[in-house]
């Protein structure tokens, strides 16, 4: 009765979704996906069904099903996302969400589903998932990335990088080598450099870390120490929410950084590759007035 007429029978079932008779919609997708195995459709629009009906655990297998017999099929994968979200299935949820953004040319509205979705989790524990999803949100220019600044400093935070820097300035190892290594070692950390890069800084324990680094680093360059930065992970023109002393310059290697004050807020930052500008760096005594 149903082969060759499926398409009759889905519009009718997709009618009675509508109407809210779910129960009746149901039983109609459930033949068809009976009779049409490799149906995608069939698997998706009975998860979506059941997931309407309150019966969100079969819908996810109705979900999974579909994928499994096409990878790429995005419309199950982005319900599926949305059913593993409502049913608290956070990482799972988060790393479907880097599966369809890593794919090629991302629509704009998951994009921003996945902002304000990464954006609403509270975070009390590392999540290396969450962490590549805002990396890779992190590198789409038309969203507006100081949706991503608190989740990603709160994850940074969970870590204790800003408390174990600062916890250390407090043992008077200031210019002590490792102590200039750990703050190196923090700047390594892409995630807190995109923070610096795209957004404003809302985290007074994150203003006291820069506020530190920058005042170290300034002098382990004047008195020509060693630092070791990856500068594949510095970027261009970056903001730092600082409260500033006018115009300095850090060597880092084969780069120069300049801080100008861009505001009463905070600095414009840019790279400059070592060499491109003959800008000496100020003592700290011009910049400190030490």
């Amino acid at each position: 009765m149903l082969r060759g007429n499926w398409l009759k029978k889905s519009k009718e079932a997709g009618e009675l979704l509508s109407q809210g008779q779910f129960e009746r919609s149901i039983i109609i997708y459930e033949e068809i996906a009976r009779v049409y195995p490799q149906l995608l459709e069939a698997h998706n629009n009975l998860g979506v069904a059941l997931r309407a009906s309150g019966r969100v655990t079969e819908a996810i297998k109705s979900y999974r099903r579909a994928i499994k017999i096409d990878q790429k099929y995005l419309i199950a994968r982005k319900n599926l996302t949305r059913a593993l979200w409502e049913v608290g299935k956070i990482d799972e949820a988060l790393e479907n969400y880097n599966l369809m953004l890593n794919g090629s040319d991302p629509d704009s509205q998951l994009i921003l589903e996945a902002v304000l979705t990464i954006n609403s989790i509270k975070f009390s524990k590392p999540s290396g998932i969450a962490r590549r999803l805002l990396l890779l949100l992190f590198t789409f220019k038309d969203i507006d990335h100081q949706r991503l600044a608190y989740p990603a400093i709160k994850l940074i935070e969970i870590g204790r990088r800003f408390e174990k820097t600062l916890a250390f300035s407090k043992k008077d190892n200031s210019g002590k080598p490792r102590f200039i290594k750990l703050i190196a070692d923090d700047l390594s950390d892409q995630l807190l450099t995109n923070i610096l890069t795209w957004t404003i800084i809302p985290s007074v324990c994150f203003e006291e870390w820069a506020v530190l680094a920058r005042h170290e680093l300034l002098f382990s360059l004047n008195r020509g120490d060693p630092i070791s930065i990856d500068v594949e992970k510095l970027y261009l023109d970056f903001h730092i929410s600082l409260f500033g002393f006018g115009k300095l310059s850090l060597f880092f290697g084969r780069i120069a950084i300049i801080f100008e004050s861009d505001s009463a807020y905070g600095f414009k930052t840019q790279i400059f590759p070592f060499g491109s500008m003959d800008m000496p760096a100020p003592s700290p005594k011009e910049i400190f007035g030490k």
